[in-house]
This record gives C-alpha cells, structure tokens and sequence, in this order.
C-alpha cells in the first residue's frame, strides 16, 4: 500500500519486493545504418574489432550448424527431399549440408561486413538486444546472398560439382538439395549464429553490482522452477513430437504410455529435469538475492545458464547410467531393443533445450524483463 491506495489486485502484486538497487545509466548505441552506400563502404573498408568472434562465427557456420542439421536428419526428425531420393548405395558419403555451411560461410564474410557484423559494438554486453538485431539483419542479408550464389550455380549448370568438390556426390540418383533442403539449413546457420554472438555478449559482460552468494529461497520463484522443469517441459516435447508423431521420445517408451496415457511419462520424466534443476540452481547459486537483480541482465542469464550447465551434467550423468542398467539386468526387452546411441542423444538435448526456453522465459518473467 503506498500513500494510502491499496495494489492488491495488480496483477503483478505477487512479485516478491526487492531491494532497490543503484540506477545504472547506459549508453544505448545508435542503431547501424543499413543504406547501400553505407554497405559498399563497410565492404571496401573493412573493419575487424576482435578476431575470436569472427573465429567463432565460422566455426559455427561451417561446423556446428551442418553438424545440427545431420544430427536431426540421422535421428528422423527432418526428412529432406535428396535424402529421400538418394539410393542406400549411395548413403555412404559426406552430407550436403557441409557444402552449404561452406557457401554461407563464405557469404558470411560479406553479409556481415556489409552490416557492420564485426564492429566493436556489434556483440554488445551492455545492449543484449543490439546484439540479436544485428546478427539477425547480417545473418538475412548472409542467406540472400547463398541463395543468389546456389541459383547461379544452378543456372550455369555446376551445381553438382560445387557439391562434389565438398564432399557430397551421387553419380546413381543425381538426387541434390532442393530449394527447401537449402533454406531448411540457412536457418540453422542464422539461428546457431544469433546463439552464439548472444552467448559471447554475455560472457563479456560485467555486473554493474556486486555478487553476493546469499541464499534466499523465494516459495513462488522455487514453485514456478519445479513447474517448468518438471511439467511444462516434458509436456511441451510429447506435444511437439509424441502427440504429431514426429517422433516418439525413449522415455515414452520406458514408461508405458499404454496405462495411465501421457501422464505417467510426462511426470516420471518431469520429476528428473526438476531434481536436476534444483541441485544446478543452487550449487550455481540461482536463488541468491542478486540472481534475479532487475538491473542486471547479464547476471541473471550467467546464474541461470550455470545452473542449466550443472544440471545437464547431471542429466547426462542419470541417462548414462539408466541406460546402461536398462541393458545390463535384460528387462524391459522393447525398450532395449529400441535404444539407439543418437535417440538417447536426441532426447537428451530435446530435454535440454525445451527446459532451458521454459526457464529462461519464466525467470525473466519473474524478473520483470517480460
């Protein structure tokens, strides 16, 4: 209540009150510009702020995304058109999706100088946000130009032999990536790279208050982590993949969906992300009094993604050893008979990355960044 006039029915009244915190002022960057003009002479004088980013950003075109891309292919999740028309003869050979990590690489170079990709602001720490824009304008820029590179070699009619000299070769079906193959793998290249520079801008960036190491248990706060670890989050993946029949989760099948439905796997599976969870936050310090400091971006995003670090050791950790004794002691015969290396390794990092978008979203809601 304050001078007098009651806030009970605000719909953010059961936020937990903080201390207030010293007033940050930061110095917001002006927006780049994105005339032509201002491109070509980006292009013919470029500029090089810091080279690890640029490393960075070329591992992650030309290995990290391809890598992704194969990895959803070999687990069934994505079904493009060459790999349906290529002959088994033929399946022994380097993925396409090299190639393409190849052309946007190389396209990259450009696009993003043309944008100012590799400026000294470019990867922000004080302005997160800057950060996304730009390697989201410099990574559309970066996919018009593979697009415009994959036509003219299409038109000139070598086509094939820029995928032969990468690695990839069919002399039987002649089967290529089609058009949608091609974007398909753009938009793993532009969303692996606006992860990447936003992980770099927040691993440079420095607290503006001091961290205390404190431990102050909100309840709300700790109900919202159990909700989204343990039930959003397993809910959220039967369905995208069960419930489409895109995919069928190993722990659906372990838990027998065939008695009590969804529900049963759903909460069985969702009380192992919550206790993982728990025991990353607070060795990471998660529920510390700053952790959540509405000042402070940066910090909440570096306690909350050391404790999803921890976390996923230890959800590692339990898949290794529950998948070793599923095999060793014999039962459960379907369930072993169906367990593939990649699908244990699909479902880990299913589990990972839903559980990390629930939480994120929740605790930045918390906060009272959303």
């Amino acid at each position: 209540r304050v001078g007098g006039v009651g806030r009970v029915g605000s719909w953010r009244s059961w936020r937990p009150c903080r201390e207030e915190s010293p007033e940050i002022v930061e110095e917001v960057p002006q927006n780049v510009e994105l005339s032509l003009s201002a491109a070509f002479q980006r292009i013919l004088q470029p500029s090089l702020a810091n080279g690890w980013t640029l490393l960075g950003d070329l591992l992650t075109c030309g290995l990290a995304a391809p890598l992704l891309a194969i990895f959803y292919l070999r687990v069934g999740v994505l079904h493009p058109d060459w790999f349906t028309a290529i002959a088994d003869a033929e399946k022994d050979f380097i993925f396409p999706e090299f190639a393409h990590g190849v052309i946007f690489s190389l396209c990259w170079c450009y696009g993003g100088l043309a944008i100012g990709a590799f400026e000294a602001d470019a990867v922000n720490p004080q302005n997160l946000l800057q950060t996304i824009q730009r390697t989201i304008y410099s990574g559309a820029v970066t996919a018009w130009l593979a697009s415009v590179v994959r036509s003219f070699l299409t038109l000139s009619g070598n086509l094939e032999a820029a995928y032969a000299f990468c690695g990839y070769s069919a002399p039987l079906s002649h089967a290529m990536p089609s058009y949608p193959d091609f974007f398909i793998d753009l938009l793993f290249e532009v969303f692996l790279l606006v992860a990447w520079r936003f992980t770099a801008a927040v691993v440079l960036a420095k607290s503006p208050v001091p961290e205390r190491d404190d431990t102050e248990v909100d309840g709300r706060l700790l109900f919202g982590d159990l909700l989204a670890a343990g039930f959003i989050t397993p809910t959220l993946v039967i369905e995208v993949f069960f419930k489409t029949q895109t995919y069928t989760p190993l722990w659906t099948v372990f838990w027998d969906v065939s008695d009590y439905g969804v529900w049963k796997p759903i909460l069985a599976h969702g009380s192992i992300l919550a206790v993982c969870w728990l025991v990353g936050a607070f060795a990471a310090g998660a529920y510390s009094k700053d952790a959540l400091a509405p000042i402070d971006l940066p910090l909440i995003l570096k306690r909350l993604w050391t404790a999803g670090i921890i976390a996923t050791v230890l959800l590692g950790a339990f898949n290794f050893l529950s998948g070793n004794l599923v095999e060793s002691q014999g039962f459960l015969t379907a369930y072993s008979a169906d367990v593939t290396m990649q699908k244990q390794f699909f479902d880990f990092t299913t589990d990972v990355v839903f559980a990390a978008v629930c939480l994120t979203t929740w605790r930045l809601y918390f906060a009272g960044y959303i």
